[in-house]
This record gives structure tokens, sequence and C-alpha cells, in this order.
């Protein structure tokens, strides 16, 4: 069964910056990426306030402000208690943009 919806290849690098990737590119050190660019759409992607991975990723992923999703870093202080823990997916508020995907009959590989 087909959804209908056209193929799809999101490539993130986690702090990766232009400012590095597109001289390598220039100097044919990044020739796969460089294909894909030039075959695709490319741009920088401003990071979250603040600017941390677990917090950027979950925007990326739900299109949502860290307040609107609920992480901020990579732990959560644990209620009543005087302690730390890393968050997880089940953490995050917002339906994620593969759910989305999945919602409307898309197949999705993460």
């Amino acid at each position: 069964m087909s959804s209908g919806l056209a193929p799809a290849l999101i490539l993130a690098l986690d702090g990766a910056s232009f400012d590095v990737i597109e001289p390598l590119a220039r100097a044919g050190r990044l020739p796969n990426l460089s294909a894909w660019m030039a075959g695709g759409a490319a741009a920088p992607l401003p990071s979250t306030v603040p600017p941390m991975t677990f917090p950027a990723w979950s925007s990326f992923m739900t299109g949502l402000p860290p307040g609107g999703h609920g992480i901020f870093d990579f732990t959560q202080k644990v209620p009543g208690a005087y302690r730390v823990r890393f968050v997880h997916a089940g953490d995050r508020a917002g339906r994620s943009l593969f759910g989305r995907v999945s919602d409307v009959g898309g197949r999705v590989l993460v």
C-alpha cells in the first residue's frame, strides 16, 4: 500500500557548522555530502536556547521550542531528592515528526 508521500532523507549533523562543511566540500573532501547538498536542500539550522543537544534534537523532532516539549538539558532534577536523572523520549511533550509521518501512512526509519 502506497502512502502517496514522496520519499525524503533528512541528514542532520549534531554540532556540524557550515563554516567547516562548506570549505571542505569546495576542496573535494566531502564528495558524498556535496552531492546530497547539490541535489537537495541544505541550510544552517539555528539552534535552540539553550543551545544544547537534547533540547535541540527534541525541537527538531517536534517543531516545538524547549518550553513546549519540556527538554532543557541532558538531565532533570528528581522531585523530592538531591539528585538528577538523564532525560529520555518519555519526558518529551509533543508529537514527533516521525510519529506524524507514521500517522498518515508513511514509513519511517530512524
